[in-house]
């Protein structure tokens, strides 16, 4: 007792002893079944070098090394116990008798061993039985894949119907397209209409800066002589001139200037209609003419389906191709191999 785990001792059939560190697979060890505490022989399933945390226990005025995680049968609870749960005065189960617990440590972590033994897991170490640890899996099965089959060269292709297929859809959609267009046109969406409610609203807005604009300035028309002579006045001169001049025409000048426009293009004229409100008011009149022209002339032309290059595609003379010089491919047995465990140590 009070050696590195690696270093302690397992009780094997027919009373043999080995280190821990040396445990393999398949050996035999002499135990006592983990319920009835019958002794019997039970193999080893796994076993594999850890690092665990370890208490250093006292039994019966000697020092045992153990894990945390290790178990011992208490016979005076008859029952299995962990080591950090056992109390002073516990009396542990050994392959025969027993030794009582006095007391524990803890010694920080170093090596433990972790076991599995068919059947009655537990074992004898340095004496005293112990429950494995258990909770381990056993080696999985080691299932082999079958090995891929040699490369080949593909022949599925796309089929020429596919083409074609592909080419009708785009056709459909290019005549849902002009149906929608078509409508547009039928509740006066078209450009030129668009065109045409952009000019009318431009012109109304040049008509109402005219109209709110009034008359030119008096010195501006002809005939103006001083604001003594200006027509309208209250003084002599004033109805004189009132008599000679010819003044413009009541109403309103933006409706005068839609029914004939072409006298405001008369360069006798004074400069001040070309000026601000009236300017503006004649170019809308004349883009406002131009829309209606172009709406007169505009017509709805659907569009003309040009068909992809590749709707009429056909793969058969490649395919022939590829089946002259393709490599003809036997596919092996598809099933998995599997080997147990044991088979694998047959073939080592």
């Amino acid at each position: 007792m009070g050696r590195r785990i690696p270093d302690m001792e397992v009780l094997l059939s027919g009373g043999i002893k080995k280190p821990l560190k040396e445990l393999e697979v398949g050996d035999k060890v002499q135990t006592l079944h983990q319920d009835t505490l019958e002794e019997r022989e039970a193999e080893v399933s796994y076993v594999r070098v850890i690092d665990s945390p370890l208490l250093s226990l006292t039994l019966s005025g000697k020092e045992f090394v153990c894990s945390e995680e290790d178990r011992f049968y208490a016979t005076n609870l008859n029952r299995w116990v962990h080591a950090s749960s056992l109390l002073e005065g516990d009396t542990i189960s050994q392959l025969d008798g027993e030794v009582k617990f006095e007391g524990k440590k803890k010694i920080g972590k170093g090596k433990s061993v972790e076991l599995t033994v068919d059947d009655a897991h537990t074992y004898v170490c340095d004496g005293v039985l112990m429950h494995n640890k258990g909770g381990s899996p056993p080696p999985p099965t080691i299932i082999m894949p079958p090995p891929p089959p040699p490369p080949q060269i593909v022949t599925e292709v796309t089929p020429q119907q596919t083409y074609q297929d592909a080419s009708d859809y785009l056709r459909r959609i290019q005549k849902r397209d002009d149906a929608i267009e078509k409508r547009r046109w039928d509740m006066g969406l078209s450009p030129a209409d668009i065109r045409v409610r952009h000019a009318a609203s431009d012109l109304r807005g040049a008509e109402n800066a005219a109209a709110l604009s009034g008359p030119p300035s008096p010195a501006s028309m002809p005939g103006y002589f001083g604001s003594q002579t200006t027509p309208g006045g209250r003084s002599a001169a004033s109805q004189i001139v009132d008599a000679l001049y010819s003044g413009p025409e009541k109403g309103s000048q933006s409706r005068q200037t839609r029914i004939t426009p072409k006298q405001y293009l008369d360069y006798s004229t004074p400069k001040a209609v070309y000026d601000g409100p009236q300017a503006r008011l004649n170019q809308m009149q004349e883009a406002y003419d131009l829309a209606l022209q172009q709406k007169a002339k505009e017509t709805f032309t659907p569009t003309e389906f040009e068909a992809p290059s590749w709707a009429e595609r056909d793969w058969w003379d490649e395919i022939q191709k590829w089946e002259e010089r393709s490599d003809k491919v036997e596919m092996g047995d598809p099933t998995p191999v599997v080997y147990d465990v044991d088979d694998l140590k047959k073939k080592k």
